[in-house]
């Protein structure tokens, strides 16, 4: 009779248990607010502090990225993604991490956004990332500062009125492609062969970025050139950019609405 009974209840447990595992992770608060965009370079960020998660004046395709962990120019759906911008405040769930937030973004762009989007792979026109013909002159990472270097230091030093120097420190070069598409608003992929994790310096102008950002609706990428200090810090980097054709994933989005604000 105890056995059987213990049969039971081992039974009702293992029964229970999937239904724990396939709950969605929530945030346990959040409030979203359509941003307006001011004239100029938008101010705007994405950040995880204690338990508190907040992205400001992102666009929604911004947004997709964080949530599906792929940089924003390798998601295609329809064109008001990148232009309408949404902020949120949220706190993470008991026990949750900000390694957790972006499935926690997920299930709320799924529920809030109705988002529903599937994966492609194909060959396409790009920008790919090359090393130059005398090579690399790249600095490997400390392993210190492998451990954990997961998103890029950026720092605050001007070396020009307007410009910001950035680093990607414990950085591989497929990231590296990752965050050059970010800044570029274009998909990046690296097939400079290089394996490996490198501190990787680098300097950007606000005013070309900005000017790339307001072309992006209105022009082809094949028209318009890279901007001057991005191409020149690869070239100090002994790497450099083409296009050609290559493989890109892209995460394409089946359904998206706008969230009603709250």
């Amino acid at each position: 009779m105890r056995s059987t009974l213990g049969s039971i209840l081992i039974l009702l447990i293992c029964r229970a248990r999937p239904q724990l595992v396939a709950q969605t992770p929530e945030f346990e608060v959040a409030a979203i607010n359509r941003s307006t965009q001011s004239a100029g370079i938008p101010r705007l960020g994405f950040s995880v502090e204690g338990t508190s998660v907040r992205i400001y004046n992102y666009s929604v395709a911004q947004w997709i990225s964080i949530a599906y962990e792929i940089p924003a120019a390798q998601v295609s759906g329809p064109g008001w993604i990148n232009s309408e911008r949404f902020s949120l405040w949220a706190k993470l769930p008991p026990e949750a991490t900000k390694h957790d937030a972006p499935a926690l973004l997920r299930s709320l762009m799924m529920k809030n956004f109705a988002l529903r989007v599937h994966k492609e792979i194909k060959k396409e026109r790009t920008l790919v990332l090359l090393t130059a013909k005398s090579g690399a002159t790249l600095r490997e990472a400390a392993i210190g500062q492998i451990t954990g270097a997961t998103d890029p230091s950026r720092g605050a030093s001007s070396p020009k009125p307007g410009n910001l120097s950035l680093r990607c420190n414990g950085c591989t070069l497929s990231r590296f492609a990752g965050e050059l598409s970010k800044l570029l608003h274009e998909v990046v992929i690296d097939l400079s062969g290089l394996e490996g994790m490198y501190d990787i310096p680098y300097t950007v102008a606000g005013i070309e970025l900005a000017t790339r950002a307001a072309n992006r609706t209105t022009r082809s990428f094949d028209e318009l050139d890279l901007p001057p200090t991005i191409l020149d810090s690869l070239r100090q980097l002994g790497l450099r950019l083409e296009r050609k054709v290559a493989p890109v994933e892209r995460l394409v989005v089946d359904n998206v609405a706008r969230p009603s604000e709250n």
